[in-house]
């Protein structure tokens, strides 16, 4: 008997395919001299531009790449749910991607990643707390922004170092194109 996939199969085997496909792109991105110029405007659009970068034309471009990724994720989300409306997407939801973003950390393409993957859960853990999650969402915004500007990406490569070297393994230098922590942020 001949398999065949239907919409159903097939949606999560293209999720996967297409998050693949956009992590590769970024990550590319990242290590391209575009992504050392985004880079150079993050830190000082003065001393980019000295250099010889128009911040606007890489603000823009950057904007429009994000977009495209923002788009993309979208439509794979409207196929997900085969319905959406504007009440899908709240203040909250943004505040949700921020503290990803935040928590995770934006130096690395790992940071975002790191903080999806702590915060998705969350809501379903704090449900008997409906009332206090804002609250809480707050509190970890002040936190992490005092005491871990840079996020737990960093905090989690200083202790995988720290393992590394405690188990006697050959210690791994950060990948090409990821930004050391800010020295003047103190982590």
């Amino acid at each position: 008997e001949i398999y065949t996939l239907s919409l159903h199969d097939a949606l999560p085997i293209s999720i996967h395919v297409v998050v693949a496909l956009a992590l590769a792109f970024v990550w590319a991105l990242y290590r391209s001299p575009f992504g050392r110029a985004m880079d150079a405007v993050r830190e000082s659009e003065l001393l980019a531009a000295a250099t010889g970068y128009n911040p606007m034309r890489i603000k823009v471009i950057a904007f429009s790449i994000g977009c495209l990724l923002a788009g993309l994720g979208g439509s794979l989300y409207a196929h997900f749910l085969l319905y959406i409306a504007p009440f899908s997407f709240t203040f909250w939801e943004s505040v949700n991607f921020l503290l990803m973003n935040i928590i995770g950390g934006s130096t690395s393409l790992a940071g975002p990643i790191l903080g999806a993957l702590l915060l998705t859960p969350l809501p379903e853990l704090l449900r008997a707390y409906v009332m206090w999650q804002q609250v809480l969402y707050g509190l970890t915004f002040m936190v992490f922004m005092r005491f871990l500007p840079d996020g737990m990406t960093p905090l989690c490569a200083s202790a995988w170092q720290a393992l590394a070297q405690r188990l006697g393994l050959p210690a791994a230098e950060p990948p090409a194109g990821e930004r050391a922590p800010d020295p003047r942020s103190g982590s």
